[in-house]
């Protein structure tokens, strides 16, 4: 028999609930415990039938010490003699059997699928998945939603923060709700951050509509409301605008830096809500 190793990957969890499964072909003794930097040369896709007869997928990954000198060559599963690859599949077979299971050798996979997995199940242990994660995977999905909103404003550009109207307002609110669902695990991540390029991408194109038609900014906008001319408050559009006298004189003292209202020719109401004076 070829002298392997049974042991496990650390930080990775298969179908079973178990960490994935690796053989260690090893020239040197090795022990219980022990831990060893490992080339993956392929797998050995099974299918194991515990004994209520619940079939699950229990790979076993094959690989040999980065230090092993007599297989330095081997990159591959398919470099291996057929004599050491049926020994291995025998093994596997022979001491489920002693468990009560069913144990079957379904394929025989490269190097590079078996590779794909352990990035994948690393990926998980980094981020985490579902509601219950734990401090490290929280901070990873919170620096990548920070880099991912860079990308998400440059894409948006510079009004989503600058102009405030109703509707860069949404976009505000509306990331803000959506990316700090991926970060809690609330919402899966990936389905998080398409919503969130969609929100962005039909807000450039509505502010792209509104820069090129004025009849358009004003239905989705509005437009400035007169609220003071000459040293008369307008009423009505003091209703319309929800607005009282104090708002209008507030809007006085920080814009023109006055409480004298006769230095003031017109106050208006901008289109996000801010008070602009206009001074004699």
């Amino acid at each position: 028999m070829f002298p392997f190793d049974f042991g496990m990957i650390p930080g990775t969890k298969g179908e079973d609930g178990d960490p994935l499964d690796i053989i260690v072909l090893a020239e040197h003794g090795t022990f219980p415990g022990c831990l060893i930097d490992c080339r993956i040369i392929g797998a050995f896709q099974c299918e194991q039938t515990e004994r209520d007869g619940q079939k699950i997928c229990n790979d076993r990954l094959v690989g040999f010490p980065d230090v092993s000198q007599l297989f330095p060559d081997v990159k591959e599963l398919s470099d291996l003699p057929e004599s050491i690859l049926n020994q291995l599949e025998h093994f596997f077979k022979n001491y489920n059997e002693q468990a009560d299971k069913v144990f079957e050798v379904t394929a025989r996979l490269k190097a590079a699928p078996p590779l794909k997995l352990i990035a994948m199940e690393l990926f998980l242990k980094l981020f985490g998945e579902g509601e219950h994660l734990d401090n490290l995977q929280m901070s990873c999905r919170g620096a990548a939603m920070f880099l991912i909103m860079l990308v998400l404003i440059r894409i948006s550009g510079r009004r989503s923060f600058g102009v405030r109207t109703a509707l860069d307002n949404i976009i505000a609110v509306s990331l803000g709700a959506i990316m700090s669902r991926a970060v809690v695990g609330a919402s899966p991540f990936v389905p998080v951050v398409c919503r969130c390029f969609v929100i962005v991408l039909l807000h450039r194109g509505t502010g792209r509509l509104i820069a090129g038609n004025k009849k358009f900014s004003r239905v989705i906008e509005g437009q400035e409301i007169l609220l003071f001319e000459d040293g008369v408050f307008i009423k009505a559009h003091m209703k319309r605008a929800l607005v009282c006298e104090e708002d209008v004189m507030q809007g006085g003292r920080e814009t023109a830096l006055t409480e004298d209202m006769n230095q003031i020719q017109k106050v208006y109401i901008e289109r996000n809500g801010e008070i602009s004076v206009v001074k004699k």
